[in-house]
């Protein structure tokens, strides 16, 4: 009986080993059907592996008050590998719902023979969380379609100052490279350090997730503080439109800096479309193109003579209204009798004859020497692409006839913000100082950090500086450019009408004419200096089309910073800054 039981016991324990096995080979059987087969099967429809560059956030535009001018916000683009689409039609099917694009279209699509197809774009966070899940919930059928972040720069303010901030284009990588203006300049700075991600790992046949791993962390862009005021460059460029419109102009270009720091407020930059509408002009005018400015630039010829004493305010000259010069004319603008002309009378009625003689008296050499002294013929050193230093003929190659036009704005070529500029060392006692259209950087921790400033020089002493303010100041009073005035401040300023030179050829084109007025307020204590400069007006002059202009933007500046009127008992506020450091960024070093 003992051995009966025995045997039992025995034929249990095999078969319970048996039964193990068995049961064993089961589970693994259903293991590689139902995992690993099953993960293979994923495998084979998801996108190949490879590491992934990860674009970096670019930087942030902002006006100098920390308003936002330019920002780049995350959006999402749907990519399909349709090479790896066993289904198109099905596929379409499918997508139309979720992409709300029509399954004829999507069908399209994933039928190109090229590998990667962009199915649709511009996606934002909700959109593309919402498709995310829809590939996730069908990645059997989808699995050759996914999404990747597209990076869209944005203007918050529509197209307020686009020539000056530029324009921005997608990189294979699917970052933003500037290629004008200001993005382009700073590309270096704004774009920052792209991250990179492993390959993503296998999605489990349960989830259908992925999970990359991050190898370099991406690194924002810095962020560009401008001197630029939205609020001044709104008003700007609105006055200047309203100009265009009534005046027939081309194009037009109008910019206000600070006298003290040479930092430009705003800078507007206006053009006429074919359809006659004015939109922004397709590059910044201001210091991209070069024109001849007119009696604008006399303020050169008059530096140089008060400077080294040829003239005083009130040297009189006998004028009469046309000189001939090695054969050629040259007139005033009005026919006058020959009379005695005292030398302010001839700058404020804009004399070309009087400012012939006064040439005459200081000398090309002189002369030459005080037009490179305010700047021209040189880069304004604002680092803009594409900037203009201006033309200038070599003295030593002047024609006979150039001691005329030369000194009345011909001959030479400038640029709005250099002629800007040179109104602005009058204004700021004889001292140049380089204009600016930088005003701090933002590192990606929040930290602001000021651009320093380019040494500012003397060119004229601050009392030929206060002679020529007086002089320009009957410019306004009573000769040329009376429409300048600004309610309840005093205002000097000088006008400048000059023709278009033909293009590849001697003399000018019939009736084309650039209309300036440039000046500063308040002329005892200047604290703004702004220029307007307007391409083919059907009224040329600029004391006509050009100072009425300067007169409301000049207006609204004022009021705007503050600036104490002319005659009051303190002096004109500093131009403020409306919030230094808003709250999440700090000061370097503070």
């Amino acid at each position: 009986m003992d051995r009966r039981l025995g045997a039992q016991r025995k034929r249990s324990a095999i078969l319970f080993f048996v039964t193990v096995i068995a049961l064993a080979a089961l589970f693994l059987q259903l293991l590689r059907v139902q995992v690993l087969d099953a993960s293979r099967i994923v495998a084979a429809k998801w996108p190949p592996e490879r590491e992934t560059v990860v674009p970096a956030t670019r930087g942030t535009i902002y006006d100098r008050n920390f308003n936002l001018l330019a920002v780049s916000v995350k959006r999402f683009m749907v990519i399909s590998d349709d090479l790896n689409v066993a289904n198109p039609l099905q596929v379409a099917g499918l997508l139309s719902r979720v992409l709300g694009m029509s399954s004829q279209s999507l069908d399209s699509l994933l039928t190109e023979p090229s590998g990667y197809v962009v199915l649709k774009r511009m996606l934002d966070q909700a959109q593309a969380s919402k498709v995310q899940k829809f590939i996730y919930k069908h990645v059997g059928v989808l699995g050759a379609i996914t999404l990747q972040s597209e990076p869209l720069r944005v203007l918050p303010n529509g197209n307020l100052a686009a020539p000056v901030i530029g324009t921005v284009s997608a990189t294979s990588a699917g970052g933003l490279r500037g290629v004008s203006g200001l993005e382009y300049e700073y590309q270096k700075l704004l774009s920052g350090r792209s991250g990179l991600d492993a390959p993503q790992e296998r999605p489990s046949a349960a989830t259908f997730f992925s999970t990359p791993v991050v190898l370099r962390a991406p690194v924002p862009g810095d962020g560009l503080v401008l001197t630029i005021d939205d609020a001044l460059q709104f008003e700007v460029e609105h006055q200047l439109a309203l100009e265009l419109a009534s005046s027939g102009a081309v194009s037009g270009t109008a910019a206000i800096m600070d006298t003290r720091t040479g930092a430009i407020l705003a800078l507007a930059n206006l053009a006429r479309s074919p359809d006659g509408t004015v939109v922004e002009a397709p590059s910044n005018l201001g210091l991209t193109a070069v024109y001849e400015p007119g009696s604008v630039f006399k303020i050169v010829t008059f530096s140089a003579a008060l400077q080294n004493h040829i003239i005083t305010p009130q040297s009189t000259f006998i004028v009469p209204d046309h000189v001939v010069i090695d054969g050629s004319l040259f007139h005033d603008a009005e026919v006058h009798p020959t009379q005695p002309m005292t030398a302010t009378h001839i700058i404020a009625v804009s004399s070309n004859v009087g400012t012939i003689h006064i040439a005459q008296l200081t000398g090309k050499t002189l002369i030459s020497r005080y037009i490179n002294a305010f700047g021209f013929g040189q880069y304004t050193g604002i680092g803009f692409p594409g900037e203009s230093p201006g033309l200038l003929v070599n003295p030593n190659r002047w024609s006979p006839t150039a001691i005329g036009s030369t000194p009345i704005g011909q001959d030479d070529a400038v640029t709005p913000v250099q002629m800007l500029a040179a109104m602005n060392a009058v204004a700021n006692g004889g001292v140049f100082v380089p204009p600016r259209l930088v005003r701090a950087t933002v590192g990606p921790n929040g930290r602001v950090y000021p651009v320093k400033l380019a040494p500012a020089r003397r060119i004229i002493s601050a009392s030929t500086a206060e002679e020529l303010t007086g002089m320009l100041e009957k410019v306004v009073q009573y000769g040329t450019g009376v429409h300048a005035v600004v309610p309840g401040y005093q205002v000097a300023g000088k006008t400048g009408t000059a023709q278009i030179p033909l293009h590849g050829s001697h003399g000018y084109q019939p009736g084309a004419f650039m209309a300036t007025f440039a000046g500063f307020a308040p002329a005892g204590r200047p604290a703004l200096t702004a220029i307007v400069v307007l391409n083919r007006p059907n009224d040329i002059y600029g004391g006509a089309v050009s100072a009425p202009v300067f007169s409301n933007i000049m207006q609204y500046a004022l009021h705007l910073f503050r600036i104490a009127p002319s005659g009051a008992g303190s002096p004109p506020r500093r131009i403020r800054v409306v919030q230094d450091i808003p709250p999440g960024l700090t000061a370097a070093g503070g």
